[in-house]
């Protein structure tokens, strides 16, 4: 299934000199998102499909960066940063990744595939991830009439690898679960899901939440998360109303390719 990204726009220069006939540059790139797995110095070839979708020709340009979660006091986040600035980052794939083409131009409808090779680092770990992003422009700048204007405007996409070393896996996910009653009377169970592993985590599963009979009393349906090595999230679901008591949460959900479950005793006051 082909993915639809449309791209958004950063102007640059003088927006008095903007014309209203100028037409918005917008593009396709296809898949946002490329899955890898490879043992230690394996070569995977892989390629990222461009569709120039605006009625103007486009020059493109293409560059890597690296995607991490950084901590930083009062707070975190995922962060893009350039390899080079990024040397002590175990997670990082740009330095591994090497485009064929880094510059190109794309006619109006035309689509092309940029090439680009992965090479599996020999004392890779767990997870990598970086993102190839394409930034497009009209070649020389626009135009009004017959006069050259200052503004440029750019439009960025970006299609995120992430790259599974085989073998060095270490999955970790740690679950805690907090209880409370919220204003409406219903049980509010908060979630805090933090990756103690050295892999991307994306599981997909449910919640089940048994009383002491070992009846299942309610069903979740654990949300989307995508979580990087030592990173958390916290998310709720709530329920009920039930009985004060002593109960089960069974998580059951897939990491990696494998079904895990975990069991935790909550209590409902």
């Amino acid at each position: 299934m082909k993915h639809i990204i449309v791209a958004t726009f950063l102007i640059f220069g003088c927006l008095a000199l903007a014309s209203p006939s100028i037409q918005a540059l917008s593009f396709n790139i296809d898949p946002p998102s490329i899955y890898l797995k490879g043992k230690p110095g394996e070569i995977l070839n892989q390629r990222i499909s461009i569709e120039n979708t605006s009625t103007e020709n486009i020059e493109m340009h293409a560059y890597l960066q690296n995607w991490r979660y950084e901590k930083k006091s009062g707070g975190s986040s995922k962060v893009f940063l350039e390899p080079q600035s990024d040397l002590e980052n175990r997670f990082g794939i740009a330095p591994f990744v090497k485009l064929f083409a880094e510059s190109f131009y794309l006619k109006p409808g035309e689509i092309k595939d940029l090439v680009f090779r992965v090479t599996v680092p020999a004392d890779g770990k767990g997870s990598l991830a970086g993102v190839v992003f394409f930034e497009g422009s009209a070649p020389g700048g626009s135009t009004t009439g017959t006069q050259k204007t200052n503004v440029k405007f750019v439009a960025r996409l970006g299609s995120i690898i992430y790259l599974d070393v085989q073998g060095t896996e270490l999955r970790n996910l740690a679950f805690d679960v907090q209880t409370g009653i919220a204003k409406n009377k219903l049980t509010q169970l908060d979630v805090t899901v933090s990756n103690r592993g050295n892999t991307h985590e994306m599981p997909k599963g449910n919640l089940l939440l048994l009383d002491k009979s070992k009846s299942v009393v309610d069903r979740f349906l654990l949300p989307d998360i995508r979580l990087f090595p030592d990173e958390k999230t916290r998310f709720s679901v709530f329920g009920g109303p039930y009985k004060s008591g002593e109960y089960t949460l069974i998580l059951a959900y897939t990491s990696g390719e494998k079904l895990v479950s975990k069991e935790i005793k909550v209590s409902i006051p």
